[in-house]
């Protein structure tokens, strides 16, 4: 015994709803259907699967020294690795360094591709912190060092 009621905001463009409808429409017109966005996902999420584990093994095959609040890595086995390969060393290290970072939570991205670039460009590379984690490169040994910081 209720009656219909007409939602206003379904038409004002105002809001994201009826945009979004209205996008998802031309997007379909173009081939961009919400099937074709589940697969293209379900391959996105392949392709991350397999660089997580490539980059977990490439850190494991650089790692030099481990214990419970630094992490040190050899920056010649480092700087041979795809960039996007550095970039997820980084963030493993900086999680195995700083063990309060939970996964998914550590600085943002960028900050991180902000790391890598001054990491593989900047000479002298200048100490730094990220993540709860200072960061050093020692020249004369060859290693990328990473040590939770201490309050």
């Amino acid at each position: 015994g209720i009656t219909f009621v007409s939602d206003p905001t379904n038409d004002n463009l105002d809001h994201a709803r009826p945009r979004l409808r209205q996008a998802r429409d031309v997007l379909a017109e173009e081939g961009l259907t919400a099937r074709r966005l589940a697969k293209t996902a379900m391959r996105i999420g392949r392709a991350r699967n397999a660089l997580d584990e490539i980059s977990a093994n490439c850190f494991h095959d650089s790692l030099t020294y481990q214990d419970d609040i630094s992490v040190s890595l050899d920056s010649t086995k480092i700087e041979r690795y795809p960039e996007e390969i550095i970039l997820r060393i980084m963030v493993l290290a900086m999680e195995h360094a700083n063990p309060d970072i939970q996964e998914g939570y550590g600085p943002r991205y960028e900050k991180i591709e902000d790391l890598a670039h001054a990491y593989l460009h900047e000479r002298p590379f200048r100490k730094r912190t990220l993540g709860g984690c200072i960061i050093m490169l020692d020249d004369k040994k060859n290693r990328l060092i990473l040590k939770k910081e201490i309050r």
